[in-house]
């Protein structure tokens, strides 16, 4: 028997795929209530764009009062042009992302600002690095040649920010190579080292302070002594280093940060804390209720590993009244999600179902209701990659 796919009017989803062909059905095959007809599909994503334009303009204003140049990371919305033109319109003057195809993106946009590829290029892909991208941050010498190659071959000078490792132990080279590796890279034809950088509270959670941001500036006075190069730019981390910079205790040689999550979500991601001044209600998740009933709150049966491999931890609560949203791991970090309704309390998911508690929740949820969830970094970041998950743009 053979079967034929319906493809529902707006079902699909992410703002890379929205040119996709979606037919609507004939109207005599569509029945239902204009209620249901004119809903909005789910799970969604929804951005306020206004929110995140005065964050970016906040933050970019406070950084510019210190002589600090931003450049505004698009990475965890992929690059979203909503998104981007919220930015520009903010003032931003330099974007960053860590994929090329975001980069490309942006070009075909129209951005003429400079761009910033913040993942340390792959040999494998030089040639388009230098192609796409004004500058990019590296820590191998061997991929520092071949940038140089590959930008002779287009007729460009690529330039390079050299990431220093102080204690983070993500990308970096250790400070004790620094004056090595300048020495070194001074001399590449079509490539130009114009700083350091360094990134910190990304992989070991190091947070930033006085004393490990300024160590670019005491090797950038050493590389000054060893070579000719002035490496006029200091690029002294990430949102991290926004509270640094608001007392007063960045060191003021720090002349460039690269700011993603404050502008974004509003927060500080060393430990979560909303940023002054910064709106929190930036994204929100929907899901839509696809069950709702009332369940014991512990499993009933022998247990095995879940579908993930773990064993969850079950309390003993009674009865409870459950609902269920079409939203899953494949789409989110569901424990990265806040209800914004009160009354609701996140137990887990699987792949395509997210579990929850509503027994506290006031009226009781029904089929086809729609929940809010405010996402954390990880839950922004998933839900913006998923496919599955519709963005729309309501601010």
């Amino acid at each position: 028997m053979a079967f034929t796919p319906v493809h529902a009017p707006g079902s699909v989803i992410n703002h890379r795929l929205s040119n996709s062909p979606l037919a609507p059905l004939p109207a005599r095959q569509r029945p239902l209530s204009q209620r249901l007809l004119h809903r909005q599909p789910t799970p969604r994503l929804e951005i306020h764009t206004d929110r995140i334009r005065d964050n970016a303009a906040a933050i970019l204003e406070l950084c510019a009062q210190h002589g600090v140049e931003v450049a505004c990371v698009t990475k965890v919305v992929c690059a979203h042009p909503a998104v981007v033109r919220a930015l520009l319109e903010a003032g931003a003057t330099m974007l960053a992302d860590s994929r090329l195809e975001n980069l490309w993106a942006l070009r075909a946009m129209g951005v003429d600002a400079p761009l910033l590829l913040l993942r340390l290029p792959t040999l494998s892909r030089v040639i388009d690095v230098v192609r796409v991208a004004d500058m990019s941050l590296v820590s191998s010498l061997t991929t520092m040649k071949a940038l140089a190659e590959a930008a002779r071959s287009e007729g460009r000078c690529h330039r390079g920010i050299l990431m220093v490792d102080v204690g983070d132990l993500r990308e970096g080279v250790w400070p004790d190579r620094v004056v090595e590796i300048v020495c070194a890279a001074r001399t590449l034809s079509g490539f130009e080292l114009v700083g350091l950088g360094c990134n910190l509270a990304c992989f070991g959670g190091v947070i930033p302070t006085p004393e490990n941001t300024a160590q670019l500036a005491a090797l950038r006075e050493m590389c000054r002594q060893a070579t000719d190069l002035e490496l006029p730019l200091l690029s002294g981390g990430n949102t991290t280093s926004l509270p640094l910079l608001a007392s007063g205790c960045l060191p003021p040689e720090i002349n460039h940060l690269r700011i993603g999550e404050g502008i974004m979500l509003g927060r500080n991601p060393s430990d979560r804390s909303p940023w002054p001044g910064a709106r929190q209600d930036t994204f929100v998740a929907v899901a839509e209720v696809i069950e709702v009933e009332c369940k014991p709150s512990l499993p009933v049966g022998a247990r095995g590993q879940d579908a993930f491999g773990g064993r969850e931890a079950f309390v003993d609560r009674g009865v409870r009244l459950r609902a269920i949203c079409n939203l899953g791991r494949q789409d989110a970090v569901l424990t990265d999600l806040a209800p914004v309704e009160s009354g609701v309390s996140i137990l887990g998911g699987s792949s395509d179902h997210f579990i929850l508690d509503v027994e506290e929740m006031h009226p009781r949820p029904k089929v086809g209701d729609e929940l809010r969830f405010y996402p954390g970094y990880a839950a922004l970041l998933a839900l913006v990659t998923s496919p599955y998950v519709y963005n729309s743009v309501v601010g």
